[in-house]
């Protein structure tokens, strides 16, 4: 998805509202913006499942090379059946 991180961060919420359980796992992955999504992202994320595992790491040096700077990700397991 493009558009502002804002933006971003608001589609991503709204997967995880509407398809992910009460406690999943999540994987927040960052490039040059590690800070954002440490101060940014992951509380929105704790707020919305506060019983959700979170890990940061950071994306792969080709993702990074190909999709740019300030790339972010967010990817979750537990979904609601």
């Amino acid at each position: 998805i493009t558009g502002s991180r804002s933006e971003q961060l608001d589609f991503a919420l709204d997967r995880l509202t509407t398809e992910a359980d009460a406690r999943p796992l999540i994987l927040l992955q960052y490039s040059d913006n590690r800070q954002w999504v440490e101060q940014t992202a992951e509380p929105a994320v704790r707020q919305l499942l506060p019983e959700a595992e979170i890990l940061l790491m950071p994306l792969s040096l080709s993702s990074g090379v190909h999709m740019g700077p300030g790339t972010w990700a967010a990817a979750f397991t537990g979904g609601r059946k």
